[in-house]
C-alpha cells in the first residue's frame, strides 16, 4: 500500500466497529526484528509469519481463528438467550407472585365470606349430597330448627324436615307446571335447582319438637368440574315475621274497611296520583254507583261539571306523592 503500512492498516480496523474482534495476521519478508514484530502484535496482530511461509500452516492458522469466531459467535448468542431466558422467567415469577397474591386475596375473601354465610345465625345454610342426605348445617339452621350439626348430618334427609303433604302439594303443583311427572319427596324439593332453573320458595320446616315455622328458602345445584350434580345448597330465612306483619295488615284494613262501610260519611282511597282505587259502602249507596264505575277518575261522573275540573286539581295536589285516604 503506497500511502499506509501494514500497522496503520491493523491499527484503523481495530477502531472499527464492524472489524474490531477479526483476528489480523502479519505476513511480512522486509523485517524479522523483534522490535518490529512487537509493534504488529501491539496493533492488534494475532500472529506474525516471515515469508516464505507454508501455505498449509497459514491455511491451518486461519481455520482456527475462524472457528474461535465462530464459537466466539455461538458463545455471545447463547448469552444474549439466557439473558432473555432469565429476564422471562424473571417476568414469569413476578406473573406467577402476582396472580398467587391475588387468588390467595380472592380465597380469603371467599373464606371470609364463606365463613360469614355459614357462620351467621340469620340465615339457615343447609348443604345435602346428590340424594339428599344434609352434609352441612350452620349455626344459622340449628337456632332455627332446634338441631346440632351432629343430630342431621350424614343421618337423615332434607324430606325429614320438611312438611311432608305440603311436599305432596308441591310435587303435584310442579307437575302440571312443568308438564312432567314430579315423585313427591326430596326430588319435588330440588326439582327445579336440578334443571338449572331458579328456585326461591316458600317451605314449611319442622323444627326437633315438632312445630313448625314457614321459611323462604333458595334451591341451588351443587355441580363438579363436569357438571354433575352433587348435592345442593338450601339458604332460607325464617318467614314467620313477616307473615305475621302481613296478617295484622290484612286485619287492620279489614278493620279499617268495616269501620268504613259503616260511617254515615262518604269516604275513599287515593293512589299518589290522585286516582281513587277504593270507596266505602256509604259512598255506593249514596251516589248508586259500582266499584267498577268509580275507579280510577270514574268518579267524576257524579260531581256536577261546574266543579269536576277544581275538584280533580286539590285531589291531585293533595295526593300528590303520597298515599290519601279522605272522608
Amino acid at each position: 500500500m503506497p500511502d499506509m503500512d501494514g500497522f496503520e492498516a491493523a491499527r484503523i480496523l481495530r477502531q472499527r466497529e464492524r472489524s474490531r474482534h477479526t483476528p489480523i495476521i502479519f505476513l511480512t519478508a522486509i523485517d524479522k526484528t523483534m522490535p518490529v514484530m512487537a509493534r504488529g502484535y501491539l496493533v492488534g496482530a494475532v500472529d506474525y509469519i516471515l515469508k516464505p511461509f507454508d501455505a498449509d500452516v497459514l491455511r491451518s492458522k486461519v481455520m482456527v481463528f475462524l472457528d474461535l469466531a465462530a464459537a466466539r459467535r455461538q458463545l455471545e448468542m447463547e448469552i444474549v438467550e439466557r439473558q432473555r431466558a432469565e429476564r422471562e422467567i424473571v417476568r414469569l415469577n413476578t406473573d406467577l407472585e402476582r396472580r398467587v397474591e391475588e387468588r390467595t386475596a380472592v380465597l380469603l375473601n371467599a373464606g371470609a365470606l364463606r365463613s360469614a354465610i355459614f357462620n351467621s345465625a340469620n340465615f339457615s345454610s343447609i348443604a345435602t349430597d346428590a340424594k339428599g342426605v344434609i352434609q352441612i348445617f350452620n349455626v344459622g339452621a340449628e337456632r332455627m330448627l332446634g338441631y346440632t350439626a351432629a343430630d342431621v348430618m350424614n343421618k337423615i334427609t332434607l324430606a325429614d324436615i320438611s312438611d311432608p303433604q305440603e311436599v305432596i302439594a308441591r310435587a303435584k303443583a310442579l307437575s302440571v307446571e312443568l308438564g312432567t311427572p314430579i315423585t313427591p319427596g326430596f326430588d319435588a324439593l330440588v326439582f327445579k335447582a336440578s334443571r338449572g332453573i331458579e328456585d326461591i320458595c316458600e317451605l314449611s320446616y319442622i323444627r326437633k319438637d315438632g312445630s313448625r315455622f314457614p321459611a323462604v328458602v333458595s334451591v341451588t345445584a351443587l355441580r363438579d368440574a363436569q357438571d354433575a350434580i352433587i348435592g345442593y345448597l338450601l339458604i332460607g330465612t325464617d318467614n314467620t315475621a313477616r307473615k305475621e306483619a302481613a296478617l295484622a295488615l290484612r286485619e287492620n284494613v279489614e278493620c279499617f274497611r268495616t269501620l268504613a262501610n259503616n260511617i254515615s260519611q262518604l269516604a275513599w282511597m287515593a293512589d299518589t296520583q290522585g286516582a281513587i282505587f277504593w270507596h266505602n259502602q256509604r259512598w255506593f249507596n249514596y251516589t248508586g254507583t259500582t266499584l267498577e264505575e268509580m275507579s280510577g277518575w270514574g268518579w267524576q261522573k257524579v260531581h256536577h261539571p261546574d266543579h269536576v275540573q277544581r275538584v280533580v286539581e286539590k285531589k291531585k295536589r293533595n295526593c300528590s306523592g303520597r298515599f290519601c285516604v279522605r272522608i
